[in-house]
């Protein structure tokens, strides 16, 4: 039998990302969306007897999702890319008006070297993500070519940009950075407003996570 994932804790309160997230839109994307793709998941794989790595990330960067039957690859693929994504995103937040939130001086000079400034580099991801189509991701990604190199880039749905499959779209590359695209993520308070959604979630990213993220996949690299 294929062993289970489980929904990992928030290390915050529901109501610990207002007024940018409400209690109740975090208690259903958390509660309800994230831990739906962690029971589907675990049924699938289950009922499938297809094997899984202890450490879910490891399921999307070794494509273990490619070995299940092809009539279930793809939901494999969506509920497995639904939880890691979901995890990711959740550990670069923090609660709204902490005091010390800056970006750390290390990752700021790449930043600064790549995008020109960090309000450029936030214009830009937003431009990106408001030019996606559909639901899906944004993402800031560490070139896997260069650790001085990084790049903006969206996938559909739950996909990953460890994904081999993105690859051929060259937009493989080291996440250290993510902004839920899905509807489920703000319409309970912004409606249709996703720009606003893009706008207020600035204020509660932390960078010192995203910046622990780089110096990880500069690790990669020694």
């Amino acid at each position: 039998m294929s062993m289970r994932y489980s929904l990992p804790p928030l290390k915050y309160a529901y109501d610990a990302l207002e007024p940018v997230f409400t209690a109740e839109m975090l208690a259903l994307h958390h509660g309800k969306h994230h831990a739906a793709y962690v029971d589907k998941l675990n049924e699938l794989l289950q009922n499938l007897d297809c094997p899984a790595p202890e450490n879910i990330d490891n399921f999307i960067a070794d494509g273990h999702y490619s070995r299940a039957p092809e009539l279930h690859r793809d939901a494999v693929r969506f509920n497995a890319g639904g939880h890691v994504n979901h995890t990711f995103f959740w550990n670069i937040l923090k609660p709204c008006g902490e005091t010390n939130n800056y970006l750390p001086e290390d990752l700021a000079k790449v930043i600064d070297g790549v995008f020109g400034s960090l309000s450029k580099f936030k214009e830009k991801f937003t431009a990106t993500a408001l030019g996606h189509l559909g639901c899906g991701w944004a993402w800031l990604n560490v070139s896997e070519k260069n650790p001085k190199e990084l790049f903006i880039s969206t996938t559909s749905n739950h996909d990953h940009p460890q994904m081999a499959e993105n690859r051929a779209k060259k937009t493989f590359g080291f996440p250290i950075f993510t902004l839920d695209l899905w509807e489920h993520a703000y319409y309970l308070l912004y409606k249709n407003r996703k720009a606003d959604y893009f706008e207020s979630f600035w204020k509660i990213v932390d960078w010192s996570v995203v910046a622990e993220n780089y110096r990880k996949v500069l690790a990669e690299f020694d």
